[in-house]
């Protein structure tokens, strides 16, 4: 590694270390003792999952609408099974 390289590094990590401490995520804090805290964190998850999930249906809903009648019900009987070996729908 050259010079310009490691310095280009180190300031790279500064910045990160920097961001990593603003990040408003508290899941950082695991053993923190305040209620608000792990409310927050709680909340936060939540919000994560929701989106996360509605990132996913919103692509099965674009897969289904390109596919013709007979692929769309081959499909969702793939969508169900696949759900159903992960425990998605307990």
């Amino acid at each position: 590694m050259t010079k310009d390289e490691q310095e280009k590094t180190k300031a790279y990590l500064k910045k990160m270390r920097k961001a990593l401490k603003k990040a408003p995520i508290v899941l950082q804090l695991p053993y923190e003792k305040s209620p608000a805290m792990t409310d927050y964190a709680t909340e936060t998850w939540e919000q994560l999952n929701w989106t996360e999930d509605m990132r996913l249906q919103s692509a099965k809903e674009k897969l289904f609408s390109r596919l013709g009648k007979d692929d769309r019900e081959k499909a969702h009987e793939w969508v169900f099974r696949h759900a159903r070996l992960v425990g998605g729908d307990e």
